[in-house]
């Protein structure tokens, strides 16, 4: 019988040599009870860590040879045998009803050991502990919703160039976590802006030939002659975001960042 503290691939590849212990009428199914009791033994065993910080369970391998068996053996035998499950009978029982013989029954689970081992190895990869960020989260649009009608709110000069340099420090500020649109912003704001610019209804055809305004203040208010060039950002935020929203959506959605 494996005790709670062996290294269960050593453990099976060495019963592999000498299978006596379970040899037999019911040795697959005493055999699946044994590996099972092991299975549940290791679910309260610390996890440790490497010198690098790496997740290392030392049973870690053998828990998932346990678990991945009974799919595996239904996967291989079940098209011919799944009514013989009784739905309440370990994969060893089953095992023994489905063969010729005790023997080959077991065989079966060697088989399964030879299959594990060559994919998945004989020693587990240890697992890269990631500690959790801690670090302040920013949600780009939460944040410049106040921007939107006080100015008292809006960085530096008031200016939407000053609004810009604002987005880009809080990017390259590693001290907080800023959400996946601050970045789409950074990259396609100009490019959103200019395409507003070109397909404005507010602007004359010598205004539209010619080539847009550069910076984005100029653009937000040749979009807008006359108007604030503040509510022309935000509406161009909006469109950014609902095209970003609906990327790669089957129904409803968008093909473009800019055009929708």
């Amino acid at each position: 019988m494996i005790d709670a503290g062996d290294d269960l691939i050593g453990w099976m590849i060495a019963l592999r040599d000498d299978p006596s212990d379970y040899a037999g009428k019911g040795g697959t199914a005493r055999l699946h009870r044994d590996l099972t009791a092991w299975e549940t033994a290791q679910q309260t065993a610390p996890v440790e860590r490497d010198k690098d910080g790496n997740a290392i369970h030392p049973a870690r391998h053998g828990m998932h040879f346990v678990q991945r068996a009974r799919e595996h053996f239904i996967g291989y035998y079940g098209r011919d045998h799944r009514g013989l499950w009784d739905g309440g009978a370990g994969w060893g029982d089953w095992l023994e009803a489905i063969s010729d013989s005790p023997d080959e029954a077991l065989e079966r689970v060697f088989k399964w050991l030879d299959l594990f081992i060559e994919i998945y190895g004989r020693h587990a990869k240890p697992v890269v502990f990631h500690p959790p960020d801690t670090r302040p989260f920013i949600n780009i649009r939460t944040h410049l919703h106040p921007m939107r009608t006080d100015p008292a709110t809006r960085p530096g000069d008031g200016s939407l160039a000053a609004l810009q340099a604002h987005l880009d420090a809080l990017i390259a500020d590693r001290s907080i976590r800023v959400d996946e649109f601050a970045g789409i912003m950074q990259r396609h704001m100009i490019e959103m802006l200019t395409y507003l610019f070109t397909t404005s209804f507010l602007i004359d055809e010598t205004a539209r030939a010619a080539p847009p305004p550069h910076g984005v203040d100029a653009l937000a208010q040749a979009i807008h002659p006359g108007g604030d060039p503040w509510r022309t950002y935000f509406r161009a935020v909006d469109r950014l975001y609902e095209n970003f929203k609906g990327m790669g959506q089957s129904q409803g959605g968008t093909r473009s960042l800019i055009k929708g």
